[in-house]
């Protein structure tokens, strides 16, 4: 009889270690799908953005070489940027201080963008209108090198958690 108590408490004792293991793992689990989801929709957002400017400087070749002013597709496109910059512009990596001002630079790249494809939507003069082109074509390459800056701190910074993380359950499981 004594055996059989001693035994149900020690099997209670292992079952309760056991549950008390698993839950800071699956802690960690959790943090772990967090930082590759987040650090995936800030990869996807930025490659987004890169094939949108890609999009737009075609757009704005074709424009320069065949002279029509023809620009909804690319109105629609400079939106698409738009709103995935914003959405990237959320993301919990842009607060960091360190790309901070890299962001806030790319968000003023994106003003520029604008202000120079909406001109060229409205101006009537041909010289004007190529101007407008020009200095579109040389605000996207900024706008590029920006974007490559971003999603470069994106991939680090997910790998610097993802090593923390990875730290943190090799302790928990050398303690366990």
């Amino acid at each position: 009889r004594k055996l059989l108590l001693l035994l149900g408490a020690l099997t209670f004792l292992f079952v309760l270690m056991a549950f008390a293991a698993l839950w800071p793992l699956q802690d960690v689990f959790e943090d772990l799908d967090h930082i590759n989801n987040e650090v995936r929709v800030l990869l996807e957002d930025s490659n987004t953005l890169n094939s949108s400017i890609g999009a737009v400087e075609v757009e704005l070749y074709r424009l320069h070489a065949s002279g029509k002013r023809h620009l909804d597709d690319l109105i629609d496109v400079i939106e698409v940027m738009r709103q995935t910059a914003r959405d990237i512009g959320v993301h919990y990596v842009m607060k960091e201080p360190k790309i901070k001002s890299d962001y806030d630079r790319f968000m003023t790249h994106l003003g520029l963008f604008e202000n120079h494809v909406g001109a060229l939507a409205t101006t009537q003069d041909s010289r004007i209108a190529a101007h407008h082109n020009s200095e579109s074509l040389k605000v996207a390459a900024a706008l590029r090198a920006d974007i490559l800056t971003i999603t470069r701190f994106a991939q680090k910074h997910g790998q610097e958690e993802q090593k923390a993380m990875t730290d943190h359950f090799r302790w928990l499981v050398i303690c366990i």
